[in-house]
């Protein structure tokens, strides 16, 4: 099990937190709220499966304040770095919006990382948005 509580700085999230659980040796679960500045929010429930040991694909539906239910699909993938730093990187697709992810993971201890990342959402309808988030992931 991973949670996660973010900061962002930019214009993207005010706040950010999620939780995910692996239900099977490939699959997770997860839900993730997004606090957006100006927007309102945002509520993502979906599910991943692992393809191997740095990539997974991504199903889920988001709750957009302004924009109603999206289903969106996306692919994630991560690698280690240094003995103490992994990188990532995403992309989420709807009919509402593409949203790119890269971040890197600080090794604390065994249960805490620390997450710096930078986002960008290019939205149909709406104004982009793009900024850097800061947080703390915690697996117990």
């Amino acid at each position: 099990r991973d949670a996660q509580e973010s900061r962002g700085l930019g214009d993207v999230y005010k706040r950010q937190v999620y939780v995910e659980h692996g239900i099977a040796d490939k699959v997770v679960i997860g839900a993730e709220y997004r606090d957006l500045v100006n927007m309102g929010n945002e509520f993502d429930v979906y599910g991943k499966y692992r393809l191997n040991d740095n990539v997974y694909v991504t199903l889920g539906n988001r709750n957009y304040d302004v924009a109603g239910n999206k289903l969106y699909a996306g692919v994630e993938g991560m690698t280690y770095l240094t003995e103490k730093f992994d990188g990532y990187a995403s992309v989420k697709v709807s009919s509402e919006e593409k949203e790119y992810k890269v971040g890197a993971l600080y090794d604390l201890n065994p249960n805490f990382d620390l997450d710096v990342n930078y986002t960008y959402q290019d939205r149909d309808e709406d104004m982009n948005r793009k900024g850097v988030g800061v947080g703390l992931n915690y697996r117990f």
